[in-house]
């Protein structure tokens, strides 16, 4: 089985293609529907279900084309749990991941020297300062790709201004973080992230991530929740995979 790459690489490569194609304040507002409002607790059982879909890019014509999959997959992740995908409709189910699966929740943040600041899991696209955790004790583990049949799905929802993600998180005690907002100029935009102030109770949490941008900024948030309008999206790099797999066949 080939690496999964977390959810936060696969969000940055749509980001990237958001922050060249953006020109104007285009929204794509066939696509979304009102973001559900819920503290993001899912108890001590996660249950995921919804349709999987290949997500490219039309530039001639500014918009990008959804296509639903209809073959059949085994589906696991990296943290245990499994399900399948049958006759388009995900279920999947996982209860709390094995111990020596979580990590110390300090591990969510990791210190950016450049900036001296923080930056959120695995990732350098929120900054921030004067960081606190409640209880330093906790432990958490994070699911931010389903692995189906070793194709990477993350549940996203992406326009040529936005791009929302969910990150499932467990912990295995209640914590609240919270975090100061910090504005930095990088990539050639004001790069401005929100304060963080979070509320995760023990058991599985939706963490809800949203980044907007225009031609001289670009904002980003974490909140919990986890809206209706996101998809499970095929990443980038397992389209390639998957049409060079099916271009391979049809040459035999």
């Amino acid at each position: 089985m080939k690496k999964i790459k977390t959810l936060w690489l696969a969000a940055a490569v749509i980001l990237l293609i958001g922050l060249v194609v953006s020109v104007c304040a285009h929204f794509d507002a066939h696509s979304k529907d009102t973001i559900s409002n819920n503290d993001g607790f899912l108890g001590a059982t996660l249950n995921l279900s919804g349709a999987m879909w290949t997500l490219d890019f039309d530039q001639e014509n500014h918009i990008f084309n959804w296509n639903q999959l209809n073959e059949n997959y085994t589906v696991s992740s990296g943290v245990g749990g499994s399900g399948s995908y049958n006759n388009g409709n995900l279920t999947f189910s996982i209860g709390s991941p094995a111990y020596s699966l979580m990590s110390p929740i300090n591990n969510l943040f990791q210190f950016n020297k450049e900036e001296g600041c923080y930056t959120f899991y695995q990732t350098n696209l929120a900054f921030y300062k004067d960081l606190k955790i409640s209880n330093n004790r906790v432990r958490f583990a994070a699911l931010s790709l389903l692995d189906a049949s070793d194709y990477g799905f993350s549940r996203q929802y992406v326009s040529e201004t936005e791009q929302d993600n969910v990150l499932y998180v467990y912990v295995n005690k209640d914590v609240t973080i919270k975090a100061n907002g910090l504005t930095l100029e990088k990539w050639g935009r004001t790069v401005i992230t929100e304060d963080l102030d979070i509320y995760l109770r023990a058991g599985w949490n939706a963490l809800f991530y949203h980044s907007e941008w225009n031609s001289s900024d670009l904002i980003r948030s974490f909140s919990l929740g986890d809206p209706s309008h996101l998809k499970w999206i095929l990443n980038k790099d397992d389209i390639t995979e998957m049409q060079e797999e099916e271009n391979a066949k049809q040459r035999l």
